[in-house]
């Protein structure tokens, strides 16, 4: 029996939604999945990593029901949004055909029920087309303040907004002689001031991240090359070759095509760019999604033998999508060195949580550099965690939360990232785990170090004399003296790249030096180049905590 569209959408809407919403209630919470409920925890303008947007969609969900299908509730219904606002842009005149196209990309069955930042953005950005489409035509103020709220929407949820927007400009560069152009600048301004504080108030820890801290990794073709073949995944598996090759034979006969057109190939290029700086994600071009739809659906729906070429290959994606959402739910690999890592990143992560709150007595647990494992665990057992960072790692949320602070002088666990012989381990299904217990927990992340004085080039080996400030947080007071057995001391560290070259100690630190300048001195390299100089605190046994920013130190 022949379907009618309405008949279909119906259908379509049903099977999509339902899966989703079994995929969402039965497969464990994902590492940034647990990282962002934790954010909802605590709403804010902003968080370390991110605009607030996917917070404040985890904390709707999670109020009605507190487990993974809480979390991820609103995601699978922007997933449905979403496809039914990429129908209003396309308008379709075969359904059938739109819902199998929009079956086939692998990537959408992931972003459909995953709590992350790409499903909103998705839908924020697909919204924008929509209004912008209408506004083309007619830039009334109602098209003014749709703009407006989604593009704010858009720039909330994830900062790469601004290159879709920036494409947008270069396309119709007429754009900057509207007024309402101007005027709906003016309101995203508005819109996102609160944000623009937070980040202020914070020291812009989003920006620094994103564009000098993410990428320290020195480049090798390797990420370049990745980044050129994983995109197929995006677009695919098997129709994304169909997508690229339909894409480019369609030319663009209005403004709202030739943006579409700028938002593509510029979406790729940019990220093509960014992978000669350091890794780049395959899910950043996600939005090209919408423009690769677009023109390919229109160029299918006139070709009988390209309907058929979609309807053949649908099955072959589907089988592939269905084994992988099975995987999701139940473990069905056999455990080895392959499979590890694939079966540690969606398996097992409320049993390895259980196991370790027992060893610790469900005590507050700190694991080291890892805000994934401190929230997954904080998740699935409702103990209170947090990520203990170092300088082997960075910094993330849980430094702007100052979670120390919140267990100063308590008894805690630490579960460490590296292996300590004379430590009591912990036996997880699939890998054995480090953890020491403290009594009262002292350790200074918290305590800013700057250099007051200027870091000039050097000779090799000469003697470089410095000012300090040692600052303790606002509305904080730190006692360096509060555990003895646990003392404080000031080191340096040179880096080339991420590799340690120099790590000396400074001094023992004292409370008599908080808050004012202390001179030291400290050998430069004996070999020239440039380095990276950094300051850090060693408490006790635990690892250096960053304590500065990156210092350049040229030796000539």
């Amino acid at each position: 029996m022949k379907l009618g569209n309405k008949q279909s959408s119906v259908l379509f809407y049903t099977i999509w939604i339902i899966s989703l919403l079994v995929q969402a209630a039965f497969t464990e919470l994902l590492a940034d999945e647990a990282y962002y409920w934790k954010y909802a925890q605590q709403l804010a303008w902003g968080y370390f990593d991110h605009p607030p947007m996917v917070a404040i969609f985890i904390k709707i969900g999670y109020a009605l029901f507190q487990n993974e299908l809480g979390v991820r509730l609103l995601f699978v219904a922007t997933s449905a949004l979403t496809i039914w606002v990429w129908q209003q842009i396309i308008k379709p005149k075969n359904l059938v055909l739109f819902y199998l196209l929009v079956s086939s990309i692998a990537i959408l069955h992931a972003v459909g029920f995953i709590a992350t930042t790409d499903g909103p953005f998705l839908l924020f950005a697909s919204l924008f087309f929509w209004i912008y489409k209408q506004y083309l035509q007619h830039d009334s103020a109602k098209n003014v303040i749709l703009l407006s709220l989604t593009l704010a929407c858009m720039l909330l949820t994830k900062y790469h907004g601004v290159i879709i927007i920036g494409l947008v400009v270069l396309s119709n560069l007429n754009l900057l002689k509207r007024r309402t152009f101007w005027l709906t600048f003016l309101s995203v301004c508005l819109l996102l001031s609160p944000h623009i504080i937070w980040q202020i108030n914070n020291g812009y820890p989003s920006i620094k991240y994103h564009l000098f801290e993410r990428s320290q990794t020195p480049y090798h073709i390797g990420f370049t090359l990745e980044y050129i073949s994983v995109q197929l995944i995006v677009l695919g598996p098997l129709v994304g070759l169909l997508f690229f090759y339909l894409f480019q034979k369609h030319k663009a006969n209005t403004l709202f095509e030739k943006t579409l057109k700028w938002c593509f190939w510029g979406g790729y290029l940019f990220f093509l760019l960014m992978s000669f700086k350091g890794k780049t994600e395959a899910y950043w071009t996600l939005f090209i999604v919408i423009p690769a739809l677009a023109f390919t659906y229109q160029y299918i729906e006139q070709s009988t033998q390209l309907t058929n070429l979609v309807k053949r290959q649908f099955y072959w994606v589907m089988a592939l999508i269905i084994v992988a959402r099975i995987f999701l739910i139940f473990n069905f690999l056999p455990f080895n060195n392959f499979t590890y890592n694939l079966i540690n990143k969606y398996h097992y992560k409320q049993v390895k949580a259980t196991v370790i709150a027992d060893a610790s007595k469900d005590l507050p647990v700190a694991f080291m550099n890892s805000y994934q494992k401190a929230s997954l665990f904080e998740f699935y057992t409702g103990v209170p965690s947090f990520s203990l960072n170092n300088i082997q790692g960075r910094k993330n949320q849980y430094d702007l939360w100052q979670s120390e602070e919140q267990f100063r002088g308590e008894e805690i666990a630490v579960v460490t990232n590296y292996k300590v012989n004379h430590f009591p381990t912990i036996a997880t299904p699939i890998d054995t785990l480090y953890y020491t217990t403290i009594n009262n927990f002292q350790n200074y992340s918290s305590v800013t170090v700057t250099s007051v004085t200027p870091i000039t080039p050097a000779q090799p080996n000469d003697t470089l004399t410095l000012q300090l400030m040692v600052k303790q947080p606002i509305n904080t007071t730190i006692d360096f003296d509060a555990n003895p057995a646990y003392p404080s001391v000031l080191y340096y560290q040179l880096f080339k790249g991420k590799t340690t070259v120099v790590e000396k100690p400074l001094l023992k630190l004292e409370n008599s030096m908080l808050d004012n300048l202390i001179n030291v001195k400290l050998a430069a390299p004996n070999s020239t180049g440039k380095y990276n100089l950094c300051f850090s605190i060693k408490t006790g046994w635990l690892p250096h905590t960053i304590n500065s920013k990156s210092y350049n130190l040229l030796v000539e």
